[in-house]
């Protein structure tokens, strides 16, 4: 079952998001299983929206993303995650 996922991410700027993206693709961590991503930025931080095949893929990405985050000094809040039901893009 999809899942749609809900992150703020308190202390991410556009410079530590664009060192976070060439880290995961240095490393070769591609994010398998996910066919949504947006992030934007807010109040001290960022938010992200991302739409993932399954629980499983999430948090096998989450294995390889979480210690990058560290990296960076940045400690995202508890995810939400609801069930998907539709996904449109356009």
């Amino acid at each position: 079952m999809a899942i749609t996922v809900l992150l703020e991410i308190p202390g991410m700027d556009q410079v530590k998001y664009e060192k976070l993206i060439q880290k995961l693709q240095a490393t070769g961590a591609a994010p398998e299983g996910r066919s949504f991503h947006i992030a934007s930025a807010k109040d001290n931080g960022m938010l992200a929206v991302d739409v993932w095949e399954s629980p499983e893929k999430l948090q096998a990405f989450a294995g390889k993303l979480m210690p990058i985050l560290q990296e960076l000094g940045v400690t995202p809040k508890e995810p939400q995650v609801f069930p998907t039901i539709v996904a449109v893009a356009g």
